[in-house]
């Protein structure tokens, strides 16, 4: 019976921000992401990340703590997905279409300290900014506008 050799010590093991800054680098000018009308580039998308990366350290965000995320199905999802990585802290993907007190249980349970948001939830993460402790930040993002998340 002959065996497979073993899985080569050379293999890269990168993170997936990592992964980012090689496809920006590798494929600059292609297609990350497409919203509708909209189109982002690896380069624009990596450009977005690092920047939103950035300000969450300047709000004081710290590695491993979990940054909870409500936003539909769009870019600035993915746009707060790698920042958080970027930033060391853990992403808490929430289900928009969750009750608030389901959302109130996951962002307890976790012991979430942010909140990153858009304007159609922002009734709903004010209510759980006032119930749940460890939840000392909200951030809103516009979609509507180029120059946010």
């Amino acid at each position: 019976m002959r065996h497979s050799p073993a899985p080569s010590t050379k293999e890269v093991i990168m993170t997936l921000p990592q992964m980012l800054e090689n496809s920006a680098k590798r494929f600059s000018k292609r297609k990350a992401l497409i919203f509708g009308s909209r189109s982002i580039t690896y380069s624009q998308l990596n450009e977005q990340v690092n920047k939103i990366s950035q300000g969450l350290r300047e709000l004081g965000i710290k590695k491993d703590e979990r940054i909870a995320l409500l936003l539909g199905n769009c870019p600035e999802f993915i746009v707060g997905y790698f920042a958080i990585l970027k930033t060391g802290a853990i992403v808490v993907p929430l289900n928009n279409m969750l009750k608030i007190e389901e959302l109130r249980f996951i962002l307890q349970d976790c012991e979430a300290t942010t909140l990153i948001t858009s304007l159609p939830f922002i009734e709903m993460a004010t209510q759980l900014r006032l119930r749940i402790e460890s939840l000392k930040r909200i951030v809103v993002v516009d979609g509507s506008r180029e120059d946010t998340l």
